[in-house]
């Protein structure tokens, strides 16, 4: 680009603008592995906002990822993500010291971690609050400005507001500015919204940052604390997945997998649990009717899927009809299968259990009524260990799937 014009030098001295740069001068950030802090969720000069229920884990997800930043982490959720860098963070949060040292002695929360609770910044104004965490940002080198929880501290009027959302995103541009990544906690919406507007108020939210995230039990109904989480994103980089799940798993959060490929594991689980040892079986549409309550009921064809993935890989047996025969395909245990131990009912609960039709009447009948009381010997307790969804004793995940495959082909 050739030189300016006298007078437009002389206007972009005075205003401290730049001259536009061609496509091939601009910087592609994912060439600049310096820029990731908790891997590409959350990057450097950067707002990533994650969105959760409450009392859904999202700080406590916070803690273990800035607990890592001691020692660093190299790709603990998988290439497409990246490393946690080893650096300081200061955390702004609405929780009590005395709360923060009590996580302190049970995750061993080192010193490179700083706290400002609610109480050092009483009476401020959010712009106040954004100029003084940019300024400590800068005189002190963090790497990692949090704030728990963006609503508390910003202390918007009408959360709903474009314009109040986005003038307190452009404060917190003052944080990013000073060479810090700003990772800002806030809350889902009670009801449900459009893909993209998950998050609490106006969707300015989303506008205004660079990696929206909205994280979510896997299993809705699971209200027991820890385990699964998945994780939507909707970054302005095309980097970062877009779905993933992670797992509490001893202390730490681990990458389970896709959230298509978990929910066709989970569910061929849950279809070995209802499944009776031997012909004549259970259609798809009895086996669907017996899904727990404690489930997330899946559709006809996701249903399906997984009994052709479960065949597909030995675990159940079938008649051989195909979908399009007029009397459905019936599925059993694979011949091979032999699952010791005493009945569990919290696997299925006997109220919505079904049992195989036995007659060509209770076969016809089957279809109208789809439910009955399922003779006990048709369920088995899983050998292996007790699964960490919804307290079910059904194995979670690929090795839980493995395992329940060697333990049917080890009893052939």
């Amino acid at each position: 680009m050739s030189n300016p014009t006298p007078a437009l030098a002389d206007f972009i001295e005075a205003h401290g603008f730049q001259l536009p740069r061609v496509i091939s001068k601009v910087v592609p950030t994912h060439a600049a592995p310096d820029r990731l802090v908790i891997g590409n969720l959350v990057q450097r000069g950067e707002i990533t906002v994650i969105s959760a229920a409450p009392k859904a884990g999202k700080s406590s997800f916070m803690r273990h990822a800035v607990c890592a930043m001691q020692r660093g982490w190299d790709e603990p959720w998988g290439e497409d993500i990246g490393s946690i860098i080893k650096g300081t963070a200061l955390i702004l949060s609405e929780e009590p010291e005395s709360i923060w040292d009590e996580w302190r002695e049970v995750m061993s929360i080192a010193d490179h971690v700083s706290i400002l609770s609610r109480q050092d910044v009483r009476g401020g104004k959010w712009p106040d609050i954004c100029w003084y965490l940019a300024a400590l940002a800068e005189a002190y080198k963090f790497d990692l400005v949090v704030v728990d929880t963006f609503s508390h501290f910003a202390q918007m009027d009408d959360e709903n507001s474009a314009t109040e959302m986005t003038a307190a995103l452009i404060a917190s541009r003052d944080i990013t500015e000073a060479g810090a990544a700003l990772w800002l906690i806030h809350h889902l919406r009670k009801a449900k919204g459009a893909g993209g507007a998950q998050a609490r108020g106006s969707t300015a939210l989303y506008a205004n940052c660079e990696t929206p995230i909205e994280m979510r039990r896997y299993n809705a109904k699971d209200k027991g604390g820890p385990r699964h989480r998945s994780f939507r994103t909707y970054s302005r980089h095309g980097y970062v997945p877009e779905r993933f799940i992670l797992e509490l798993d001893d202390g730490q959060y681990r990458r389970v997998g896709k959230v298509s490929e978990t929910a066709t594991l989970r569910r061929q689980q849950i279809i070995v649990a209802l499944l009776p040892d031997a012909a004549p079986g259970l259609e798809w549409a009895e086996i669907r009717a017996a899904w727990p309550t404690t489930e997330p009921k899946p559709s006809q064809r996701s249903v399906q899927r997984a009994l052709k993935a479960a065949e597909d890989a030995g675990l159940i047996d079938s008649d051989g009809r195909t979908p399009g025969d007029k009397i459905r395909r019936r599925y059993w245990l694979s011949q091979s299968a032999s699952y010791m131990g005493s009945p569990s009912a919290d696997i299925v609960p006997e109220k919505t259990a079904v049992r195989a039709p036995r007659t060509m009447k209770e076969r016809e009948n089957s279809k109208s009524r789809q439910t009955d009381i399922v003779t006990q010997s048709h369920l088995r307790t899983m050998s292996a260990p007790v699964g960490a969804v919804g307290g079910s004793r059904i194995p979670n995940g690929q090795d839980g799937l493995a395992a329940m495959t060697a333990a049917m082909r080890g009893a052939a």
